[in-house]
């Protein structure tokens, strides 16, 4: 027997799920083809940022496409939490990206100016704190943090909650998510897109690849190399402690439940998610040279894992090759772009067009050839 429906997404972390989401409250009867807990699951091992600043270095409509996230984030948190009574815990509350010395500070200038150089709206919106002025609002950073830049369109969320509430809004809307179901074969039928899982068939008008670094295998199946791999980020993760960071900053952020979390490794050891010393000893020293408080601060989680990276660090959105109305979305920013995701990406793929606006973020960029 073969089940029918208007959309098929494969893959139920953050971005799958987000677009998933979308297509259903667009009318498509859709479902979700999700691997299980064999998957690699970034989404469950994510900082939880929902953040602009430096977003769109070499890509111009990225950070365009970014801040229109970030612009719909309230609103998006407010309707999921209403829906589902779960509270993603999403704050606008800005952001801080730390310099520690006058060279990191001239690296992360250049990177800002370059973008906004571009940039077709806004860009990047910031303030500069000197030493003395970060010390006024942020008295308990080092004294090897010489310059600080703020971004007031930067905020988190719990990417946990963010993950529970889109599973349930999916669900409470009608969605059906098929857990344990691992891709084999992809194929058509007339204008229908066939999907294989094991011993089961699926026929759809809308196919989506979100899989993660799933797409990688899956895209094999049909002779297509993905462009992208595996980068590994490690994690600290602290005892809870009273509230003591007013604000956060891109690799430090306390949780509403008070843990304080620390990372920003990006390392390429392919699949290779194992926590390891010489790179968690990096990352708490620097957590101390940013906050020497931290120092007397208890760590009691630690873990590693597999970002999802295309090759240039941009999303890909693109139509798939001889499939009818198949596209192959990945990303490894599932937070930030979530808002953006449910609303202006699902919308493009119900419509079966993803339009000239987001033709900067398919493979052809990278000169992909299907495997011969």
């Amino acid at each position: 027997m073969v089940q029918g429906f208007d959309a098929l997404v494969v893959g139920g972390g953050l971005t799958g799920i987000a677009v998933a989401c979308g297509l259903l409250e667009r009318g498509l009867d859709t479902a979700v083809l999700d691997e299980g807990d064999v998957a690699f699951r970034a989404s469950r091992g994510t900082f939880g940022l929902v953040w602009l600043s430096g977003k769109g270095d070499g890509m111009p409509h990225y950070v365009d496409w970014t801040r229109l996230s970030t612009e719909l984030w309230p609103e998006f948190a407010a309707h999921l939490q209403e829906l589902t009574g779960v509270d993603t815990e999403y704050a606008k509350c800005g952001g801080l990206y730390y310099c520690l010395g006058d060279t990191h500070f001239a690296e992360r200038m250049g990177v800002l100016e370059r973008i906004n150089a571009v940039a077709e709206g806004p860009g990047v919106i910031y303030e500069v704190w000197d030493r003395p002025q970060l010390l006024k609002q942020m008295p308990m950073v080092g004294p090897d943090v010489t310059a600080a830049i703020y971004c007031a369109d930067d905020g988190d969320c719990n990417p946990l909650r963010l993950l529970h509430a889109l599973h349930k809004a999916f669900k409470m809307r009608g969605g059906v998510y098929l857990q344990n179901r691992k891709v084999t074969a992809l194929g058509s039928q007339g204008a229908r897109t066939v999907v294989t899982a094991g011993q089961e068939k699926f026929q759809c008008d809308r196919l989506v690849l979100a899989a993660g670094l799933g797409n990688i295998q899956i895209g094999a199946l049909i002779g297509l190399t993905v462009p992208m791999a595996p980068s590994r980020g490690q994690i600290l993760v602290s005892q809870r402690v009273a509230p003591v960071l007013p604000m956060l900053s891109h690799v430090i952020r306390q949780t509403s439940e008070g843990s304080i979390m620390f990372g920003d490794s990006f390392e390429d050891v392919g699949f290779d998610a194992t926590v390891t010393p010489n790179v968690i000893g990096d990352i708490a020293r620097n957590a101390v040279r940013t906050y020497p408080f931290l120092k007397s601060v208890r760590i009691v989680r630690a873990w590693g894992c597999l970002r999802p990276m295309p090759h240039d660090r941009y999303p890909i959105y693109d139509a798939i090759p001889d499939l009818p109305n198949a596209f192959i979305v990945n990303s490894h920013s599932g937070v930030t772009l979530a808002a953006v995701h449910v609303n202006a990406l699902a919308a493009k793929i119900a419509d079966g067009d993803l339009g000239p606006d987001l033709a900067c973020y398919r493979m052809g960029r990278f000169d992909v050839q299907k495997i011969a």
